[in-house]
């Protein structure tokens, strides 16, 4: 029997690639597992947060570098470079922020790890707003022209009254126009809402120009109307005009 050398060669060369190639496709496992991640029932305009585990199956330590999203439905929470030894695993929180209701929204999220590029598939379903607020996303304006101004009206499904405490927005093309409270009802308003906070933390409501919670200090952009709105049980009301308006194109 003739020894082949060239054919020898050649297996063992297919053999180191499969090899190498399928330490690098396993090392990551995923809980949930593939192929994606769901994040189902979360309001439009509301984010829902949903974690999943990242495991090093491989036999070396691994390094993730980033992990980073293909739109802008989801955000990777508060991701610190990590080193994963052997068999030890991280938590990753995502972020789904649904712009409609009723829609299903799918993306990558992308890992630059140091055995190659990986990616983990997520899919958010989205349902009504309980507030019945709407997204003002994709709204043209004519450059220079008259502002256009959209009143938000609040719903209250809850069996208690809800408060609305404030409104803002960080952004330099919209305003906020609110019906100052009457003089009378201010002090008694500004004591309501203290009282509302502290007695029964989940009647109040803090609506932002982002769909976020707002934040615990506030830049010098940000624009603010704070007051006190009550909504009744099942009822709508008018909390704030929000003006739009532009000065160059595509903004």
């Amino acid at each position: 029997m003739r020894f082949n050398a060239t054919l020898f060669a050649w297996c063992v060369t297919w053999r180191f690639h499969l090899l190498f190639f399928g330490v690098v496709v396993d090392t990551l496992e995923f809980t949930p597992p593939l192929p994606y991640l769901e994040i189902n029932d979360c309001p439009a305009l509301i984010p829902c947060l949903k974690s999943f585990t990242v495991k090093n199956d491989g036999a070396m330590e691994l390094q993730i570098s980033s992990i980073t999203s293909e739109t802008t439905h989801f955000h990777v929470v508060t991701f610190q470079p990590s080193l994963l030894q052997p068999q030890e695993d991280m938590s990753v929180q995502v972020l789904f922020l649904p712009y409609y209701e009723d829609a299903t929204v799918s993306s990558r999220l992308l890992l630059d790890t140091s055995a190659g590029p990986e990616e983990y598939r997520v899919q958010g379903r989205s349902v009504a707003n309980p507030y019945r607020l709407r997204s003002f996303l994709g709204t043209r304006l004519v450059v220079g022209a008259v502002p256009f101004d959209q009143p938000i009206r609040v719903h209250n499904p809850f069996a208690e009254p809800l408060h609305v405490r404030e409104v803002f927005t960080t952004e330099d093309f919209l305003s906020l126009k609110g019906a100052p409270l009457a003089p009378a009802h201010a002090a008694a308003a500004a004591a309501a809402a203290a009282a509302a906070v502290n007695a029964n933390k989940e009647d109040v409501v803090t609506i932002t120009g982002s769909g976020h919670e707002a934040p615990s200090s506030a830049s010098s952009s940000t624009q603010s109307v704070a007051g006190m709105w009550t909504v009744a049980p099942g009822a709508d009301r008018e909390v704030i005009t929000l003006s739009m308006a532009t000065a160059r194109a595509g903004r």
